[in-house]
């Protein structure tokens, strides 16, 4: 085959097993970095965070049948309630060390109640559902903790600058930290509203200040006209932070986080006495179909936008002695072309 070019793989004293073991330890390399168990544990938390919430809204549901009187703000004690109290049977003692001093009165309740009398065997099954969501409030508190040691040991800078917990969900949410560092702090700051800045894009509508990054307390906590500001401050911040991180390892947070605060101050004190309104953006002006622009002598940003004079529109129009089939002056033209509000194919005013 003379055609067929001699390389190196042809080579019978080649062996594929040293790149075959160069590429497996690379791979072993990427996949051991901490970034990838810190994404793996903050998706696990969303996910026992939405999995619990519909099963307490299940069992609320469940022992509402039961005991519809009884309501906690605590998701943790309902569950405690529904799990050791049974109207039937009723436990002053152990609702006590749940609830404490209320437990006379929900023992009042339980007294006069119009729920429904379960038999052992619902109670079981409710009280099987209960140590479920249990075990998962314990399992989704024990990942936040493991989590923020996590964020911390990976990313010491970020998670001192803005916190551990929204240290781990930034790096999660970027797919790594040094995916991170390579961000700007533009879209640092808006890292979590994607929903929000894609409907900006699309439709117009007002752009999103701040992401996940609002969870922060001097961000969370500030007036509506100061948070924009304290967020693009805090993002510019955590943009230092990431890349010292991810490549010199030099802890600056200390001073960062100096510099974040002294500037989050002066940005509270300038807006103190400014009303707490929500911003309204002026709404966007579209051209009319096949009218001219709005400037004189020129096109506008869209291929249908003529000039005031000399300009007509759909293509580039005409000049006012020009007959044409997109507008000018003609017997069938009109003066579109002069006002450049020559219509699409006849110029009717």
């Amino acid at each position: 085959m003379p055609n067929v070019k001699w390389c190196i793989f042809m080579s019978p004293r080649f062996d594929q097993s040293k790149f075959i073991k160069r590429a497996k330890e690379g791979l072993q390399t990427e996949i051991a970095s901490p970034d990838h168990i810190l994404v793996q544990v903050v998706s696990s938390i969303d996910e026992l965070n939405k999995i619990s919430n519909l099963m307490y809204e299940r069992l609320t549901e469940w022992y509402g049948l039961h005991f519809p009187e009884f309501k906690h703000k605590e998701p943790v004690k309902y569950v405690q309630v529904a799990l050791a109290f049974d109207r039937a049977h009723p436990d002053k003692q152990k609702l006590a060390q749940i609830v404490g001093p209320n437990a006379d009165s929900i023992l009042h309740q339980a007294n006069n109640s119009v729920g429904v009398h379960f038999s052992d065997e619902d109670m079981q099954m409710l009280r099987e559902e209960a140590r479920t969501i249990l075990m998962l409030f314990e399992l989704k508190e024990k990942q936040e903790k493991y989590a923020d040691a996590l964020a911390t040991r990976l990313a010491p800078n970020i998670s001192e600058l803005a916190g551990p917990a929204v240290a781990a969900k930034l790096i999660a949410h970027a797919g790594g930290l040094k995916k991170l560092a390579s961000m700007p702090s533009s879209t640092i700051q808006v890292i979590g509203a994607e929903k929000a800045l894609f409907k900006h894009l699309k439709s117009g509508s007002p752009p999103p200040k701040h992401g996940l990054i609002f969870q922060h307390p001097l961000i969370s906590t500030a007036t509506r006209r100061a948070r924009g500001r304290i967020a693009r401050a805090l993002a510019a911040k955590i943009t230092i932070a990431s890349k010292a991180d991810a490549f010199t390892k030099h802890n600056i947070a200390a001073l960062l986080k100096e510099k974040f605060e002294a500037r989050a101050q002066d940005i509270l004190n300038k807006t103190k006495n400014d009303k707490d309104v929500p911003s309204t953006r002026p709404p966007q002006s579209y051209p009319r179909r096949y009218g001219g622009g709005q400037d004189r002598g020129d096109r506008g940003s869209r291929p249908w936008q003529g000039g005031n004079r000399g300009e007509g529109n759909y293509r580039r129009g005409s000049s006012q002695n020009s007959g044409s089939r997109y507008g000018g002056r003609d017997e069938r033209g009109g003066r579109g072309g002069e006002r450049g509000r020559s219509n699409f194919r006849h110029g009717r005013r």
